[in-house]
This record gives C-alpha cells, structure tokens and sequence, in this order.
C-alpha cells in the first residue's frame, strides 16, 4: 500500500530534515537562476508523467499552472512554496516520491483567497488534466492518493487514514515551525494575499484560524514533524499576540 512508504527509514528522515533545517524555508515573489531551474526540471517530470506536449490554447499544463503560481495576487501560496515542499519531498527516502510531487503541483493551483472552495478548484484542474491527456502513466490509486492530498489541505485534516497524506500535510504547514524571522515573512505574504480585507476583520479572521491550529490536540501529525511541535505553537501564539 501506499502509505507504508513513508515510514520506512524514519531515522533518515529525522537527519534530512535536520540537515535542511526548516529556517531555510524560503519566502519569496521570484526564484534565483538555481531555484528557478529545479522548478523547471521538476515540470519536465511532471509532463513526461503526462505523456503530453501541449494542452489548452497549445500551452504545456507546466506552463499553466507556472502561470497560476505566479500570479500578482500570490505572496506566499507562490513557487516558492512549492519549492519548498520539493526540497522537504527531495529528503523522504521513498520510492513514491514523483506521486507526492504531483500533489504539490496540483494542491494550490487555484488559489483565490475570496474563494471558499480552493482545494476543490485545485483538485478539478488536476482531474481536467488528466482528462486531456488520457495516456498518462498515474494508476488508479495514485490519482485518487493525489486528489485525496489535494481534499485534505482544507482545513489541513486527512481525508483517509494515511500517513502518506498526514506526511504532505505537515510538510504543507511546516512554515509554521521555522524561526520567527521566517515566520514573519510568512505572515506578512499572507496579509498581503488578503489585501481586500481591512485590518479588524482581518485580524478577527486570522486569529481564529490561528486558534484553531492551537485547539488541535497537535499541530502536526508525524513524529518527525511533532518535533518542531513547540516552535510551530509559539509562533502561533506569538503572531495571536501581534495581532490583538
């Protein structure tokens, strides 16, 4: 099963993700040449994946969802957080790993932060896609392993008791456990997503979404990510003081 991948050499895991250390977590509107070129050689998996040239108006589906990512609206839900999530993918030793990469492609494709169903948009355009280029090489359970992925970052639950899933969740809110300097460029991205709101119902609505990950009985679901447990929550009570 898919799922018992994920698992199988978690001392590794402990030492790659001590090695990346999650202060290297990157925020930013643009890429340099390098991190711009690993983008660009996952997208070539991806369409090779595919098996496709071209899709809608003769545009390569990578050259789409670049497109997506880099709208002006984007602060944080941009490549660079993408990027981020390759990086993290890049040190789990398994052999599922060009799978889980798909779902970070596909899990914030559509993102509009006046929409109320993200994640399902998000979860369609991916379906669209292999709609539009039946001689993919996904199976059955990959596909719905994927749109699983996707369904479960609404409001960051897995859908299905899958550690699998429960892995690509906590590499998806692993923002929140990186040093406060980080952090801050994090929350100021999102601030920014959200421009159309003014500053009292922003600050209501954020920090009932903060309170929420609090309540949690844990943030993260993994024991190698509820090991940065601690930190994720002191930023998160720290930002909560900020915005009261």
């Amino acid at each position: 099963m898919l799922y018992l991948i994920f698992y199988k050499r978690t001392d590794i895991l402990r030492n790659t993700l001590t090695m990346l250390n999650l202060d290297q977590l990157i925020i930013s509107k643009f890429l340099n040449k390098e991190q711009h070129h690993y983008i660009l050689e996952k997208g070539s998996r991806l369409e090779k994946s595919l098996n496709e040239s071209f899709d809608i108006d003769n545009q390569s589906v990578t050259h789409q969802i670049y497109k997506y990512y880099n709208q002006s609206h984007r602060h944080y839900h941009n490549l660079s957080h993408i990027y981020n999530l390759f990086k993290l993918n890049d040190c789990l030793s398994t052999d599922y790993r060009e799978i889980v990469e798909v779902a970070i492609w596909f899990h914030d494709v559509i993102y509009q932060p006046f929409y109320k169903n993200n994640e399902a948009r998000s979860r369609d355009f991916f379906i669209k896609i292999l709609s539009k280029n039946t001689s993919h090489q996904f199976k059955r359970n990959e596909i719905e392993w994927v749109e699983g992925a996707i369904m479960s970052t609404f409001g960051h639950y897995p859908r299905s008791k899958n550690d699998g899933i429960e892995l690509f969740l906590d590499m998806d809110l692993s923002i929140l456990a990186s040093n406060w300097k980080t952090y801050q460029r994090y929350t100021e991205g999102v601030r920014k997503e959200y421009w159309i709101y003014p500053n009292a119902l922003y600050k209501k609505g954020r920090i009932k979404v903060l309170k929420h990950f609090l309540e949690r009985e844990s943030i993260f679901y993994t024991p190698i990510f509820k090991e940065k447990e601690g930190l994720a929550r002191a930023n998160l009570r720290r930002e909560i003081k900020l915005l009261e």
